[in-house]
């Protein structure tokens, strides 16, 4: 996990680097379009991204609970934090995030890493 300082808002950015790295675009984007982002934060898997970095289900929900786990420390008692969350993962493991979404941070909105760079994908 790596994270960037990008100013003094009331949003955090996460991006999740399972299948491919989306660390980069995310940062990109908050830059030209969310100005209340307040930090980015990184999750990525030791080995780097890759298509077989899920080994199943069960994988999934643990790799989920980990992010989910940080994210509420981060939060702490301030319920007023929205989440941007930039996932270049398989669908089971946003699914198992999107499960964690309200012990996590609320608001939150999702958005697909935009793999063949055609266009926003939020």
């Amino acid at each position: 996990m790596t994270e960037h300082g990008l100013g003094k808002r009331s949003e955090v950015a996460v991006s999740v680097s399972v299948a491919q790295s989306a660390e980069t675009a995310a940062r990109a984007y908050c830059a030209a379009s969310l100005p209340n982002v307040v930090r980015l934060i990184n999750f990525a898997l030791p080995v780097g991204p890759s298509q077989r970095g899920v080994l199943g289900g069960g994988h999934a929900t643990s790799l989920a609970e980990s992010v989910a786990k940080h994210l509420r420390q981060i939060k702490g008692n301030e319920i007023d934090i929205a989440a941007r969350i930039f996932a270049a993962a398989p669908n089971a493991l946003v699914f198992f995030l999107g499960q964690q979404h309200q012990a996590i941070i609320a608001p939150c909105a999702i958005y697909k890493h935009d793999i063949d760079r055609r266009g926003n994908k939020s």
